[in-house]
């Protein structure tokens, strides 16, 4: 790769590329030294695919408590739904067990959060079905 990059005139945008490579060469390899480091990061990006369309949705959520709450909501339904729980049976037994008013009242308001997502996920699933 060195010598190629030697051979690429300076400035270019192939020299930019190779530059942009090399210095990243480590990383862009660390898969050939452990084969359960996967050479993509597609299962990444399709988990957090949800969240990041939602974001313009979420984004004004009224005030900064708000928005904090909201965070910690979609932090515990997607880690429910990645150690392969029901977010909406998970949240229902962490606010039974916690025997939080506050916790049983917001599990109600979460409700109407999950089944958005979930609906935003299946429209996603049925249009890259059709493709």
């Amino acid at each position: 790769m060195l010598t190629q990059r030697e051979l690429v005139p300076e400035g270019s945008a192939t020299a930019k590329a190779r530059d942009y490579s090399l210095k990243r060469w480590v990383a862009l390899t660390r898969y050939l030294e452990d084969g359960a480091v996967p050479i993509d990061k597609n299962q990444v990006e399709d988990l957090i695919r949800t969240w990041a369309l939602g974001r313009s949705n979420w984004l004004f959520a009224g005030s900064l408590r708000s928005g904090k709450r909201a965070a910690a909501f979609m932090s515990l339904i997607q880690s429910a739904r990645m150690n392969g729980h029901d977010p909406y049976a998970y949240l229902k037994d962490v606010s039974r067990e916690s025997g939080a008013i506050h916790a049983r009242l917001a599990v109600s308001a979460a409700v109407a959060f999950i089944n958005f997502v979930s609906e935003t996920h299946r429209y996603r699933e049925a249009s890259e079905s059709q493709r």
